[in-house]
């Protein structure tokens, strides 16, 4: 018989998540204020804030494409009162 266990996230993962969940949260209130900035641009500015211990490859991976979803995805809404859910964002994007 086999015994189930419980799938535990490597710690990777959980910090790839929370990079993730923290920089749609940074790139919206970036948005609001400058709704003309490209990917390219808040990926420098939000992976500068150095808040996490991370390579700047992977900071800079993985908020570039945040970036672009969350760009793509507040077309449409009103300007500088732009929002997304982060769960809902980074589990799109398979980050969680």
């Amino acid at each position: 018989m086999v015994t189930p266990t419980l799938s535990m996230p490597k710690p990777q993962e959980k910090l790839v998540c929370g990079l993730c969940l923290w920089a749609v949260d940074a790139i919206i209130d970036i948005l609001n204020d400058d709704a003309g900035i490209s990917a390219g641009e808040i990926t420098a500015i939000v992976c500068a804030a150095d808040d996490w211990n991370l390579t700047a490859v992977i900071c800079n991976t993985v908020v570039y494409i945040v970036a672009e979803y969350v760009i793509k995805e507040v077309e449409g809404q009103v300007l500088h009162h732009f929002h997304l859910d982060p769960e809902e964002v980074c589990e799109d994007l398979d980050f969680c």
